[in-house]
């Protein structure tokens, strides 16, 4: 049952309102918080759960490891003939709440999420254009510039796939100033929902 672990939560939480479970790939866990903020937003919620989660299954992994898209090797993210990132799994989620919800229960405020965008890349598309038009979108959605952008957390996991993932980086961003990176599948490996 796909909502199955949502429904679960919301029982033992005792938590009320809509509740909705995503299926996807390595991008699920970030549309679950696009869509909490929307929520959050539109004031259809006060507060709500949203993250994601995987866990390792040998019939998954070993196809995702024949189509060449996991390894059991160190990756290098970013680096010309890298493998790809060994496998992983786990789980995140954030407590999403209005600020003025916040302040009211007198909880200590850890960040703010100002906007949020995403693309998927067809066939035809040039490289790196998915990551363009995701960041275009959030940075539009929080209504600030990419000059301010001082981080970036990574997607990059070793393998063919980083490459349009730095093509469309290097476009938005000036190579020349400098810009933090944060590339944690390089640690925990390529865990899909969770990452």
């Amino acid at each position: 049952v796909m909502n199955g672990a949502s429904g679960h939560i919301s029982h033992q939480l005792n938590l009320r309102g809509p509740g909705l479970t995503l299926i996807g790939s390595e991008d699920v866990g970030l549309h679950a918080m696009s869509a909490a903020l929307d929520q959050l937003r539109l004031g259809e919620v006060c507060c709500v759960i949203a993250g994601g989660s995987d866990e390792y299954c040998d019939v998954h992994q070993t196809s995702l490891a024949s189509y060449g898209v996991l390894s059991g090797e160190a990756s290098r993210p970013f680096s010309a003939g890298s493998p790809p990132a060994p496998v992983g799994e786990g789980a995140c989620f954030f407590v999403m709440e209005t600020e003025s919800g916040a302040r009211d229960r007198g909880a200590r405020i850890l960040a703010r999420v100002l906007g949020s965008g995403y693309g998927r890349r067809l066939p035809q598309d040039p490289a790196g254009e998915a990551v363009t038009l995701a960041v275009r979108t959030a940075l539009v959605d929080a209504g600030v510039d990419v000059e301010s952008i001082g981080l970036v957390v990574s997607g990059a996991a070793g393998g063919e796939l980083d490459r349009l993932e730095l093509d469309g980086l290097t476009t938005l961003f000036d190579v020349r100033r400098p810009l933090m990176f944060a590339v944690p599948k390089q640690l925990l490996g390529e865990a899909f929902g969770f990452s």
